[in-house]
């Protein structure tokens, strides 16, 4: 087990640190005056740096909006709850 977390962890770092690093070559690109040109993704889409630099930036309003959005569903289901006095079964 602690072998398999260790594994975990250290994937996870790496993973991180590429977007970071990816992130960065980003940033230098479109600092230096060549973000409008393009490249060919993995999938084989052109995408421009500022484009790429731009739904990286998004990012973390999706992640923001999903969490309100699980913050409003689980009150309400809390809600439900409580007016109709069910209770959770146990494993679920």
């Amino acid at each position: 087990m602690a072998k398999s977390r260790a594994i975990f962890w250290v994937a996870h770092s790496l993973t991180l640190l590429g977007v970071i690093a990816f992130i960065v070559v980003l940033t230098s690109k479109v600092s230096s005056g060549d973000g409008t040109q393009q490249y060919l993704s993995m999938a084989g889409i052109k995408v421009s740096y500022i484009g790429a630099l731009a739904l990286f930036c998004v990012i973390p309003l999706f992640v923001i909006v999903l969490f309100v959005l699980d913050y409003l569903g689980n009150r309400d289901y809390r809600d439900f709850q409580k007016k109709y006095k069910i209770e959770d079964k146990e494993g679920d």
